[in-house]
């Protein structure tokens, strides 16, 4: 149960870390369009910040903006107990229900919810390079 709940920790950590640090740095441009913006802030976030350590256990890899379909994704590796697709899938909806709360609740994204952006969370693993291990994915309607 212990790792269970270290795991949400983990995943609300990440979220929070990885949004306050994007919105931070998308209020800093001038005159493009919130889509350009986001685009231009997460290929900077990534090259200056990441990798970057969220615990012991969760890498975020990169942060990444698609202007074609309006997503912002985050893009993770992990690493020890949590490197299992046999684990990710039975705690699914559970890592879905604290992301989607955590996504309404971050009055850090309030500018890109009102946008109508979507947002994806890639889980890949460290031990299998390159398996995703979980990917979850919030549009509007799943988080309005």
């Amino acid at each position: 149960m212990r790792t269970l709940t270290l795991r949400y920790i983990y995943i609300r950590c990440s979220l929070r870390i990885a949004a306050m640090l994007f919105a931070v740095a998308t209020l800093f441009a001038c005159q493009e369009s919130l889509p350009q913006r986001c685009a231009r802030e997460a290929k900077s976030y990534t090259a200056k910040n990441c990798p970057a350590k969220i615990s012991d256990n969760i890498m975020l890899d990169s942060l990444t903006f698609s202007e074609n379909d309006s997503t912002i994704g985050y893009y993770y590796s992990v690493t020890g107990l949590i490197d299992s697709t046999e684990l990710m899938a039975a705690h699914r909806e559970e890592y879905y229900g604290v992301l989607k709360k955590d996504i309404r609740n971050a009055t850090s994204l309030k500018s890109y919810k009102e946008a109508g952006f979507k947002f994806s969370y890639t889980y890949l693993s460290t031990k299998n390079k390159g398996k995703v291990l979980l990917s979850l994915k919030y549009k509007p309607e799943d988080y309005e």
